[in-house]
């Protein structure tokens, strides 16, 4: 990325994702999340940030046509060519605080809605010891390859590569069930011991 410009784009896609993962996670007010904001609004005041990029995201009607090309900001192209873009580098720390949330969200009981009016609730519904589980510290751990694969460096080569094994593996066994063999570009149906 050699024009400025372009380097304004991504830099604010980039903080526009962060931004969406504070609020999904709910770490807003931690370190992470307030380094995320404070980068935001750094480049808002200076004028260094893409208007469409906004959490929540804008509706269908805001983003305008597709193929349609927007005016271009009144950026000061000079300015930005001095202007520093930092990048985020808390990396470790945000991945802490995804963790955290997913495991809070996956410890905290479901809501219910109200009991109804019709309903009994003199009695104990279920007996104490129904429903235990027998490690709920392990069903609410993120497994550590979720943890390693967010703070796992990448580059756009091994993200190609990767997407591409993924494509061929999925055409190689992809197949629906019931399709695995044709014949003369016939379906063959897999049926209990005999094909039809």
């Amino acid at each position: 990325m050699e024009q400025p410009i372009h380097k304004v784009r991504i830099a604010s896609l980039c903080h526009g994702y962060f931004w969406a993962l504070t609020e999904k996670f709910d770490f807003e007010s931690s370190v992470a999340g307030r380094a995320v904001y404070n980068e935001i609004s750094r480049r808002k005041s200076k004028g260094f940030w893409v208007e469409g990029v906004h959490v929540p995201a804008p509706t269908p009607s805001q983003v305008g046509t597709p193929g349609e090309a927007r005016p271009h900001p009144n950026w000061d192209l000079s300015a930005l060519e001095t202007e520093e873009i930092l990048p985020f580098d808390d990396r470790s720390s945000m991945v802490e605080c995804i963790i955290t949330s997913y495991e809070d969200t996956d410890l905290s009981p479901p809501t219910s809605p109200t009991a109804s009016p019709s309903r009994n609730l003199n009695g104990p519904i279920l007996s104490s010891n129904a429903g235990a589980e027998s490690s709920p510290d392990k069903l609410s751990e993120l497994p550590p390859e979720f943890r390693a694969q967010m703070l796992a460096d990448w580059s756009r080569d091994s993200a190609l590569a990767a997407i591409t094994a993924a494509g061929k593996s999925e055409s190689l066994n992809g197949s629906k069930t019931g399709t695995t063999g044709t014949t003369q570009n016939r379906l063959t149906i897999n049926t209990a011991g005999a094909a039809l």
